[in-house]
């Protein structure tokens, strides 16, 4: 559920602006609404914490995970330390790119021998010149007889020569010409040895830096504390001797914020928002729909105030969606085995993702179970405990389970979008727009009953025509009702009937849309039979054979499964996220509730 917020306007003495903010900072309660019209502090304070804060975080970005951080022991600025990190490993990748354009001169080079290039122009004074070449070997014939030439090199059919002659211009030669070297092969070697040696140094200054973290984390911590303070500073209305500062508290909270106002002698206000205000979202998880927050984490959505909390709906058809599209028992054994072995074993396992991995597996599980499913291989499902637990009508290796699997997802489509509109009418009653909502409610039984002639070739139900003429009665009536009488709502809902008949034909979109777990999950069992063939069709008679055949079901099935898990975030979020949250008027508007609290440590 989206936790009740209380407006709170606080007011206190002008002198006691700092005393205030360091109270309220240890409630940890307060979220604070600047005022519309607030001047910002100093810009150049604000630019400046800014900035740290953002190389403090780039800084903290390039230390490895599995690098131990040394305990705070010191006054060390960690700002200090984040740019310097930063700055040395800008340098490091500068002298990387240098010692590889280097080495790779050398190796170029070394084909020549140990020479000076200054040699070779002075050689020039006295009327001889040199130039480099190379050619294959059967093209070396073609040189002039006229020119002297001197192999210095042959590398498999290639050869590397130079041309010398006493005048130029040279004629042409019909080979690819070398430029000749700047410099020589020991200084290139010197040049290496020095950029190696000073790469060495800063790699070493590098590895001393990771372990200052903690002074990194710590500084950066200051600064959100200090910005967060100065911007509470900045909330603050003066009207003489009398500041007051606004914002929002949960309702739950309330009563420890008036305890805090009588010992901190201040004026408090509580109100509730109005309909209009940009209220935070609070968002309080049950044990259950707790198993759904890595989800919504990994989205990056939030509900707004006024919106529905609808974590609970949303855990169920994505545990459903999940089982539909991944769709093989045994893939659902191996996210399981693969779960347990994680949480047993990894020193910090992701708590919060362990449970619902572990009902997403076993969900999985249940659905290849009932559908026939192991791997994609049709000889398990005749084991007699599996075969025991197929529903034939769900078999995935029957033909004629296809169309009752389709209008199943056309099934849950309806179900799940008639149950946003359930939750709008109680959201509408007793306003006399809940006969519209219910109105839409009808009309998606209605599209559902539509999609079964369309899809599936089934004759249209008797219930389907009463759905339709309940819908458009309902929403041409109750659509457009407002409190200047029934017949101006009727008229403004003739006039707006083309805006709905477009609506509609959205709605019925939605519900096909429903088809693709029927697609998806046929794509994953087709591709695990595809990889299957191919492993059987190498064989198990020989031992190579046997290898290759077992890396093939290896990396086919670790492939599907990785495939199966795209099409989740791709199919099974977005029918949450977007088709029953359009019906359920969710637009995703939310601000967090962030209070004014002491930083992390």
């Amino acid at each position: 559920m989206i936790e009740p917020m209380k407006k709170v306007t606080l007011l206190t003495g002008a002198s006691w602006e700092d005393e205030t903010l360091k109270a309220l900072r240890e409630t940890g309660i307060f979220h604070i609404r600047p005022p519309e019209n607030a001047e910002l502090f100093d810009v150049t304070v604000k630019n400046r914490l800014w900035d740290n804060m953002l190389l403090i975080q780039e800084a903290l970005g390039l230390i490895p995970q599995a690098v131990k951080a040394k305990p705070c022991k010191g006054d060390e600025d960690g700002t200090v330390l984040a740019r310097e990190l930063c700055s040395k490993t800008k340098e490091a990748s500068s002298l990387e790119a240098q010692i590889q354009e280097l080495e790779k001169a050398y190796e170029d080079q070394k084909i020549w021998g140990q020479f000076d290039p200054h040699d070779i122009d002075q050689l020039k004074d006295h009327s001889i010149f040199i130039r480099l070449f190379k050619a294959r070997k059967k093209e070396l014939g073609q040189l002039p007889a006229d020119i002297a030439s001197v192999v210095i090199h042959t590398r498999g059919a290639m050869v590397y020569f130079a041309v010398v002659t006493c005048h130029e211009p040279l004629c042409p030669i019909p080979f690819h010409e070398i430029s000749m070297p700047e410099q020589s092969l020991s200084h290139l070697a010197r040049m290496l040895e020095q950029k190696r040696e000073a790469l060495e140094t800063i790699q070493k200054r590098i590895l001393e830096l990771y372990g200052a973290a903690q002074y990194m984390t710590r500084s950066l911590n200051e600064c959100k504390a200090l910005l967060a303070y100065e911007n509470a500073r900045n909330a603050m209305v003066r009207r003489g001797d009398i500041i007051y500062l606004q914002g929002y508290c949960p309702a739950c909270f309330t009563g420890k914020l008036k305890e805090r106002a009588d010992i901190e002698k201040w004026g408090i206000v509580l109100e509730n928002p109005g309909p209009e205000e940009t209220v935070p979202s609070l968002v309080r998880y049950s044990k259950l729909t707790h198993l759904f927050r890595p989800v919504m984490a990994f989205i990056g959505v939030l509900p707004g105030y006024r919106e529905y909390d609808a974590n609970g709906p949303f855990l169920f058809f994505f545990t459903l969606f999940f089982a539909m599209i991944i769709g093989d028992a045994g893939y659902g054994f191996m996210i399981l085995a693969a779960t347990f072995f994680h949480a047993k074993r990894s020193p910090a396992p992701h708590k919060d993702l362990i449970p619902l991995l572990y009902l997403l597996s076993l969900s999985t599980m249940v659905w290849g179970a009932l559908t026939g499913s192991w791997f994609g291989v049709e000889a398990l499902r005749n084991f007699p405990l599996f075969k025991a637990m197929i529903i034939p009508s769900m078999d995935t290796f029957s033909d004629t389970s296809q169309p009752f699997i389709i209008h199943l997802c056309f099934l849950i489509g309806a179900v799940q979008l008639s149950f946003a509109h359930c939750q709008r009418i109680l959201n509408t009653f007793p306003h006399i727009g809940f006969l519209a909502e219910t109105g839409w409610f009808f009309l998606i039984w209605a599209i559902y009953f539509i999609v079964r002639v369309l899809v599936l070739n089934q004759p249209f139900s008797p219930l389907g025509y009463y759905c339709l003429i309940a819908a458009l009665c309902l929403i041409i009536c109750f659509g457009q009702q407002k409190e200047d009488g029934f017949f101006k709502g009727l008229a403004r809902s003739v006039v707006r009937l083309p805006l709905d008949i477009i609506t509609w034909i959205g709605n019925l979109s939605d519900l096909v849309s429903y088809v693709r777990l029927f697609a998806v999950g046929m794509s994953t069992k087709e591709v695990a039979v595809a990889f299957n063939n191919m492993a059987f069709n190498i064989g198990f008679d020989t031992l190579p054979a046997m290898f290759a055949a077992v890396l093939v079901l290896l990396g086919g099935h670790s492939v599907n499964l990785l495939l199966g898990a795209m099409a989740i975030l791709v199919h099974g979020i977005r029918l949450n996220v977007l088709e029953f949250s359009k019906h359920l008027s969710i637009e995703w508007s939310g601000v967090p509730y962030d209070p004014f609290r002491e930083p992390e440590p």
